[in-house]
């Protein structure tokens, strides 16, 4: 939901108090209305990272050497 998204980017420590991601709102870098502009932006269905067309296929593990075709 909008609402959850905009806690997970305005203070994601709030949910996960591990988490790496920086507190966004809580510090300041963003305004409340810059992080709704970013959910919105991840929660539309025209959005890019929403996109199934635009995916590629995964890339090669580096460990292991990609399997012949």
């Amino acid at each position: 939901s909008l609402r959850h998204l905009y806690e997970r980017i305005y203070n994601p420590q709030s949910q996960m108090p591990c988490s790496a991601m920086p507190r966004f709102g809580h510090n300041g870098f963003l305004t409340p209305e810059q992080i709704l502009d970013i959910a919105a932006y991840l929660l539309h269905p025209d959005s890019p990272v929403n996109r199934t067309d635009t995916l590629r296929e995964a890339p090669a593990d580096p460990v292991r050497p990609a399997a012949p075709r």
